[in-house]
């Protein structure tokens, strides 16, 4: 599994902390935005290397007296891929220049710590889609319709953005599904995409407690360098986004109710009795504005007819007619197959 951007941290005493700051708005002389402190948090941030993908940042101590140093990094940036819409891919070759070029950024900063001392804080795995544009869209309409909200806060834009990305995060974990090409768009930036497809990214971001979390999932040692975890979590982020995906949503495809209709009276074994009273709820919860799991179980029999249509893999949000799309892979199959529309998808 690929990866967007990770932090790693390390403690500094208050004479290290003097130190760096003191370096840091010497060095920024003039420059303002190379550092300044957030004043509502107390954060200083330290921007000298952010072209290249690195911000660092110094915390306020929580507790005792050390303050932590933060590193937020972009490691395809960091190691010479100014492409808007690439992410890193974690192969032993990679990792190790990654390491190499922190190091030598750590090894300019006024700390007795190397890099080998820090600890992973946070890690965004990652995976792009290519789509169509009508497609992308309808994702997002569909996660914001029937993704579940029990152990996840929606988190939203209030402006134009919100129809073009989707978020839920709680303290472990965030999911994000996003238009990275209008995202690029929006924020000016720098891009050589030349396919006539949209691109779907999805995000699975690990917390503090998120990591530890699957690293005690896997049975890994949390007192290993942070390159290791990082590693050792990549080659699981696979499974670790699927999970994370099926919390949210029903790992079921997406059809129009035109055609889920079809599929129920087609394609199963059911009494024809059963069929209509099928049809028959998934007419009537579709006529919400939410179709979440915890709203479908408020229904009556809701549990037994959200069990049955995942038995026929129909997922219980469907798709807009005036989509133009008659059938969607669910969110995990996206994560380990992709997206492979059927031949007589009109839409693709």
């Amino acid at each position: 599994m690929n990866v967007h951007t990770f932090e790693i941290y390390v403690n500094i005493s208050p004479e290290e902390t003097r130190a760096c700051r003191n370096a840091f708005y010497l060095s920024a002389a003039g420059q303002n935005h190379y550092c300044y402190r957030n004043k509502t948090t107390g954060i200083l941030y330290y921007n000298r290397w952010s072209e290249h993908g690195v911000q660092v940042s110094i915390q306020k101590p929580t507790n005792g007296y050390c303050r932590k140093m933060l590193l937020r990094v972009n490691p395809s940036r960091l190691l010479g891929n100014m492409e808007a819409t690439a992410i890193f891919a974690p192969t032993s070759s990679n990792m190790e220049a990654l390491v190499q070029a922190l190091d030598a950024i750590v090894q300019e900063m006024p700390i007795s710590q190397t890099i080998h001392d820090f600890k992973l804080n946070r890690l965004d795995l990652c995976k792009n889609t290519p789509v169509t544009n009508a497609v992308l869209l309808e994702y997002i309409r569909l996660l914001e319709k029937g993704a579940s909200c029990t152990g996840w806060k929606p988190v939203t834009y209030p402006d134009h953005r919100a129809s073009h990305s989707f978020r839920r995060a709680n303290d472990r974990y965030q999911v994000t599904v996003y238009d990275k090409l209008y995202q690029i768009t929006d924020q000016l930036l720098s891009t050589s995409w030349d396919n006539p497809f949209s691109l779907l990214r999805l995000e699975a971001s690990l917390f503090s407690q998120g990591i530890d979390q699957q690293l005690q999932q896997f049975s890994l040692d949390r007192y290993r360098p942070w390159y290791l975890l990082m590693d050792a979590l990549c080659c699981h982020g696979e499974e670790i986004m699927l999970r994370l995906f099926q919390r949210l949503v029903p790992d079921a495809p997406y059809y129009t109710l035109a055609k889920a209709k079809e599929r129920i009276l087609w394609d199963t074994d059911f009494s024809s009795s059963k069929k209509w009273k099928l049809i028959e709820f998934l007419e009537k919860i579709n006529r919400h504005a939410k179709v979440d799991t915890n709203s479908i179980l408020q229904f009556k029999n809701g549990k037994k007819r959200l069990k049955q249509l995942r038995s026929i893999g129909i997922n219980p949000v469907t798709i807009e007619a005036r989509a133009g799309i008659s059938y969607l892979p669910s969110l995990p199959q996206l994560v380990s197959i992709g997206f492979v529309p059927p031949a007589d998808d009109p839409a693709e």
